[in-house]
């Protein structure tokens, strides 16, 4: 379990932002009311099922729910570069066929 009052904090964030109450997430994730009061101000811990499913209904990485900021390790930012390059090839002829 990791207990963090930022990432409880975050989680709050992304909750507001769905227009969703503490009762709203509880009952998406087949928790209590209660353990979303806790997971948010930081009192309790989330298990890696959780986070889990927190990140995929919010739609941001588990990274940035527990540290805030994305993380990328090298294999990563060498497909975003080739992935970049081919949108650009790719964008360069449809410029050649206007």
């Amino acid at each position: 379990m990791y207990y963090n009052t930022k990432g409880g904090a975050r989680i709050r964030e992304f909750r507001i932002a769905k227009n969703f109450t503490q009762d709203d997430l509880a009952e998406h994730m087949n928790v209590s009311h209660g353990y979303i009061s806790f997971i948010e101000s930081g009192k309790r811990g989330c298990s890696v099922d959780v986070l889990i499913a927190l990140s995929n209904l919010f739609g941001v990485s588990i990274d940035y729910i527990v540290l805030g900021t994305v993380t990328y390790t090298a294999p990563d930012s060498a497909a975003l570069k080739a992935d970049i390059q081919a949108l650009i090839g790719q964008l360069e002829k449809f410029r050649e066929q206007l």
